[in-house]
This record gives structure tokens, sequence and C-alpha cells, in this order.
């Protein structure tokens, strides 16, 4: 094989690693676009779980329970998110008015903030691009918070 040859050869690997990469970036837009409707489709369960959330906190339920040594979780009664355990929980505000998942430490330090209508991302006090992988996870993960939260509030008040 001659120079030119080694040269042309050289021109079509970058321009297949090219287009694979311009692939790659119009996938993940349309995932990224089927996320942002999904999390848009939640808006109504959203509101409903922050509206319980306020009203829950407003009347002295304790949902921010916290385990020994980072074990942070719904069935220790963490409903906040939390940069220890990464799960999907209200943000803390007051009042509360966005879900989220926090991502701390080596998990990366951008969180995922959402009210069903905004997404965004959130970097110490920048607001950024939201990472399509918290998306995918907050989507992936919310019917189990949405499930826990509800059952947490019929056991508290059960007893």
């Amino acid at each position: 094989m001659n120079v030119n040859e080694m040269m042309n050869m050289i021109d079509r690997k970058v321009g297949n690693d090219k287009e694979k990469e311009r692939q790659k970036e119009i996938e993940n837009k349309n995932r990224f676009d089927i996320a942002f409707k999904q999390i848009e489709a939640l808006k109504p369960r959203i509101d409903d779980l922050i509206k319980l959330a306020n009203y829950a906190k407003d009347n002295g339920i304790d949902f921010n329970k916290k385990g020994w040594g980072g074990h942070e979780g719904y069935d220790t009664g963490m409903f906040y998110t939390n940069s220890w355990s990464h799960l999907v929980g209200f943000v803390y505000e007051n009042p509360i008015t966005l879900l989220g998942i926090n991502a701390g430490g080596a998990c990366g330090n951008v969180d995922f903030r959402t009210d069903g209508k905004q997404i965004y991302g959130k970097e110490e006090s920048f607001i950024t691009e939201p990472k399509l992988h918290h998306m995918e996870r907050f989507i992936k993960d919310f019917d189990k918070f949405e499930r826990e939260f509800y059952a947490y509030i019929e056991k508290v008040c059960k007893n």
C-alpha cells in the first residue's frame, strides 16, 4: 500500500468517525426530547406529590429522616433527594416546589431538577443543561418514589 492509499484510508476513517458522532448526537437529541415529553406528562402527578408533601410537612409529618452513615432511602422515611443515596426525591425548599436527583461527589456535580414543566441541571448555584442519564433515571424511578411516598404517608397516618 502506498502513501496516497493510506491517506485515503485515513480520510475514510475520519469521515466514518464523524458520521458516527453525528448519528450519536441525533440519537441523544431524540432521547432527550422523548425524556422531556415523558417528564412533562408526569406534571399532574408531580403537582399532587408536591401538594401533599407541603401539606404533610406543614402538619408535622416528617419525611426527612436520615439513616446512619448515609443509609438514606425510602425505607428510612427519607424522601428528600440527597447526594448520598441519589434517589428521586423532593428538593430542599420551603415550600417544596421541585423534585429531583442530587448527584454529589463521585456521581458528578450536576443535579437534576423539575416541576414537570421545566427541567434543568444545577451545578452549585448555576443553572445548566440537565443530564440525559438523570432525566431517564428520573422517569425510570418516578413510579417507585411516588408509590413509596404515598405508602409512607398512609403508614404514618395509621399509627
